[in-house]
């Protein structure tokens, strides 16, 4: 099957407001690829996301020399300066809470509606998964084993019911 990936080897310094040369704990030069996408309208989606934010960039004499895929082109000023600013994961969850409430979601009580907690619900899904390797998965999370299965893996409801029933003594 057919899919497409990123492929990381800088992380951001929200502190320095510049990429820090490297990903987290590793050398540089050191890279990882993030989960596939397998789903083509998704793949479709990011590739023409792509040619419209080219062709709105050159509409207004706009460069991307940093390659990134801009995700909110309103602030002409960090796409114009020489850092070209990713957008925040700050502005991201303030997004994200926007959405939801459009969308009519409700944050359960007592829980947190931001990226990491869609991080960790992910991490979940896939270390729940018997069908995917957990050493594939952290590699994909850009992790650590002991760190995904002891921060981001948590038991969901549905697999510790099948747990239960599979326990036979």
């Amino acid at each position: 099957m057919k899919f497409t990936t990123f492929k990381i080897d800088d992380s951001w310094s929200e502190k320095e407001k510049k990429p820090n040369g490297s990903l987290k704990d590793r050398p540089k030069g050191a890279y990882r690829y993030c989960l596939p996408i397998k789903n083509t309208e998704v793949i479709d989606l990011i590739k023409d996301f792509q040619i419209k934010q080219k062709k709105y960039l050159d509409e207004y004499g706009l460069k991307n020399t940093s390659g990134y895929i801009f995700l909110n082109l309103h602030n002409y000023k960090s796409i114009s300066s020489n850092n070209q600013l990713p957008v925040t994961q700050k502005s991201l969850n303030e997004k994200l809470k926007a959405v939801c409430k459009n969308a009519g979601i409700e944050k359960q009580k007592d829980s947190i509606l931001a990226l990491y907690s869609l991080r960790v619900y992910l991490s979940s899904l896939l270390g729940n998964d018997n069908r995917i390797s957990n050493m594939y998965a952290c590699q994909r999370m850009g992790n650590t084993i002991q760190v995904f299965l002891s921060t981001y893996v948590k038991e969901n409801r549905e697999s510790y019911k099948e747990n239960s029933q599979l326990w036979n003594c």
